[in-house]
């Protein structure tokens, strides 16, 4: 192990408080992909601070001080003998190469090694198929540099243990003395490995923030080149950016040394070493070189972006419906999952479905305003217009940054050839296409999020027939109206079955949602948010959306508090919703305790006490053959913040509105059907106190009563 220095603890220190005080969030992945063996860890480089960044994240997994070298331009100074401290070597040390060498073959030090040379500011690094650099210090192929000094590390040892295997002192000395070490037992005998590695941030956004507002006033006359950099750097760590460090598999140098090795060693002895050593890296550090490259640059964490960026691009017109381009976003999302050599950032997981929604989408508009602030789009009503002067303009190397990151997104998506040509394909597709395929794709996630979860939570004592709990898309194509159906709280779509069969008859299609943590197995209600029903339900809406112009939301107890929220946070998007005992207010006074039963539960957990713990009760249903028959508590927490979330979104629900309410439901209490219709202030409104003494009135004697209030209600707003 290298020996630490007190300036490189500092620095750990130093970017451990960063990581804690700053919004920056640092997220490693591919961590057993380091190893013991004497590493070159090859890295993208396009930001200054990935000279340091790079060593602490090695350090805090294998607790090893790695070298690496760093731009010229630093060594001046106390920043220069700190990053000396740091294991950082300047690229213009005369001895560089044999130090890199010597610490490799004795493994000493893993290196950090930026293979471009210099920062890539504008990731402009692949062009028609290769890789190729455009800089202003470089137009051309990647330097090989890199693989030249890993492969002449592992040539020269080998040279060597076979010279003291021969008893050739000559051969022996000359290495010894060159690379400082004196017996074979001083050199590390595991192989070494090059690790390629990629570094992504998102999002990428140059702005003035109090870091760099500091650095100009106490520093005049900035060159701008330097403000440039400080303006972009300091905002990706005071702003709410996340660093993602990616350690890709490792490449084994014996792959690119055999057989040529072993055959000049047997066949070509008359050669002198030196020339069959150059042959070697002649033929092989080009091969090694594009190997690495690929790997890095095709690790790239692909994000929300990415996307939008390369769809402006691609596209061929001046102007596109802004829901053709949120589809295609989508699309390629749902797309590129199952493609290889891809890395998905959370803002392309399950939240991406929340595009579609008619609701704001924080990842969406922050792209989009990044758009617009550089020119290169306009919304004008529901159709965007593309900019192609602003899109195209060249900038120079140190300005694109700040003028133009759209370009320097879509340049660094572009090695990553499947998903362009992807994105290419998707951004010829017309209105209709898109439609119909992503409503497709929206159903197909939700059935493959029913399967996994079935399969992760299936209990052979509490689990229901698996066909029970599938999601429903019943289209109907003679109509342009479509109905999102929701069911309620320990049930499944099943619960709404036959109101959604009733309505499909009826002439209009309907979708019924499946509620995450339901028709799987009670526990999994233990491990859910808020948040995983809303998307349930997001998604059910957005697949109905691409299928039908006009959409109505209904729901069934805690479903028909989710067709209200929707409808206050889409208004003007749907024709009218409808509720079915609506669980606002619940009879069971037990309730009102449960949040405190789930705090204690949480800090008996955290004491690791498991005895005194209250996970779940059971479970008296209507209808068990739906509905669980145990419930657990944590569950009954989210129906609470359902409920909370509900009355808060009531006094924005303008859409005409019908609710249904059993007036001696044991479930719900009847006040719930009252308080919804004083709170909404929508001009057509309608509540209906309907004759059951259960919850459950879509199913059993009497329901027929119930769909037909619904399908009157339907057909008086839609005529």
């Amino acid at each position: 192990m290298g020996d630490i220095t007190f300036s490189f603890k500092t620095a750990n220190v130093f970017l451990a408080v960063l990581d804690k005080i700053f919004k920056s969030k640092i997220h490693i992945d591919g961590k057993n992909n380091i190893h013991d063996n004497p590493t070159m860890f090859v890295v993208n480089h396009f930001t200054r601070m990935e000279t340091f960044l790079l060593p602490y994240a090695i350090y805090n997994i294998n607790s090893k001080m790695t070298h690496s070298l760093a731009d010229a331009t630093l060594f001046g100074g106390k920043l220069g003998e700190y990053l000396q401290d740091l294991g950082a070597i300047s690229t213009k040390e005369p001895f560089r190469n044999r130090k890199i060498i010597e610490e490799l073959m004795k493994g000493t030090h893993n290196w950090v090694i930026f293979p471009e040379g210099v920062m890539v500011k504008n990731k402009q690094i692949f062009d028609k198929g290769q890789f190729l650099m455009n800089n202003p210090d470089r137009v051309g192929p990647p330097h090989t540099g890199a693989a030249v000094l890993a492969l002449k590390a592992e040539l020269t040892k080998r040279n060597y243990l076979r010279a003291v295997q021969n008893n050739d002192h000559a051969t022996r000395k000359q290495i010894e003395e060159r690379y400082n070490f004196n017996k074979p037992e001083d050199l590390s005998f595991k192989e070494i490995l090059i690790c390629p590695v990629n570094i992504s941030y998102y999002p990428l956004r140059a702005a003035n923030n109090y870091l760099s507002n500091t650095i100009n006033f106490l520093v005049k006359e900035m060159p701008q080149r330097v403000e440039e950099e400080i303006k972009i750097e300091s905002n990706l760590l005071v702003s709410n950016t996340d660093i993602s460090i990616y350690f890709g598999e490792n490449i084994s140098l014996n792959d690119y040394l055999e057989p040529y090795y072993s055959i000049g060693q047997k066949y070509f002895k008359f050669i002198d070493e030196k020339k069959r050593n150059d042959f070697i890296l002649y033929i092989q550090k080009k091969r090694l070189t594009k190997k690495f490259m690929h790997s890095i640059y095709t690790k790239t964490a692909v994000n929300i972006d990415h996307l939008f960026s390369a769809c402006l691009f691609y596209i061929k017109k001046n102007k596109v419906l802004e829901d053709d381009l949120l589809n295609m976003i989508y699309l390629i999302a749902s797309k590129i999952k199952y493609l290889e050599e891809r890395r998905l950032h959370p803002s392309l997981r399950k939240r991406i479905v929340n595009l579609l929604s008619d609701e704001p989408y924080s990842p969406y508009d922050s792209i989009f305003n990044l758009a617009s602030n550089e020119d290169a789009i306009k919304r004008d009503g529901e159709t965007i217009f593309i900019n192609r002067e602003e899109l195209d303009k060249g900038l120079s190397f140190h300005a694109v940054r700040l003028e133009n990151m759209l370009n320097v997104l879509f340049n660094e998506l572009k090695p990553l050839k499947h998903i362009c040509k992807e994105i290419q394909n998707i951004s010829k597709l017309s209105s209709q296409s898109l439609k119909k395929q992503c409503s497709e794709a929206i159903f197909k996630k939700d059935t493959d999020n029913y399967e996994y979860d079935y399969e992760k939570y299936h209990d052979n004592e509490f689990s229901k027939n698996r066909n029970l709990a599938y999601p429903k898309f019943l289209k109907n194509r003679n109509t342009d109206l479509g109905i999102v159906l929701c069911h309620g709280y320990l049930a499944s779509p099943k619960e709404v079955e036959t109101l959604a069969q009733y309505l499909f008859n009826a002439g209009y299609s309907v979708y019924c949602v499946r509620l995450k943590g339901h028709g799987t197995a009670p526990l999994q209600l233990a491990h859910i948010k808020l948040e995983d029903w809303l998307i349930s339900f997001n998604r059910g809406y957005s697949a109905l959306k691409n299928y039908s112009d006009k959409i109505i939301l209904g729901g069934f107890s805690a479903g028909g508090l989710l067709a209200l929220i929707n409808a206050a946070q889409k208004s003007h998007k749907i024709e009218a919703v409808f509720c079915i005992n609506a669980a606002l207010k619940l009879n069971d006074f037990m309730t009102n305790f449960v949040p405190t039963i789930n705090l204690w539960n949480e800090f008996l957990e955290k004491l690791k006490i498991n005895k005194a713990k209250l996970d779940y009760v059971d479970n008296q249903s209507e209808n068990p053959d739906i509905n669980y028959t145990r419930n657990y508590l944590h569950g009954v927490v989210i129906l609470d913040q359902l409920i909370q979330l509900c009355k808060s979104k009531l006094d924005k629900i303008t859409a005409p509105c019908m609710i249904i309410q059993g007036d001696e439901d044991p479930v719900v209490s009847p006040q719930s059907a009252e308080i919804i219709y004083e709170k909404i202030p929508s001009e057509k409104k309608s509540i209906y106190s309907m004759p059951f003494n259960r919850h459950g009135i879509i199913n059993g004697t009497g329901s027929e009563e119930v769909f037909e209030k619904v399908l009157k209600f339907i057909k008086e707003v839609t005529s």
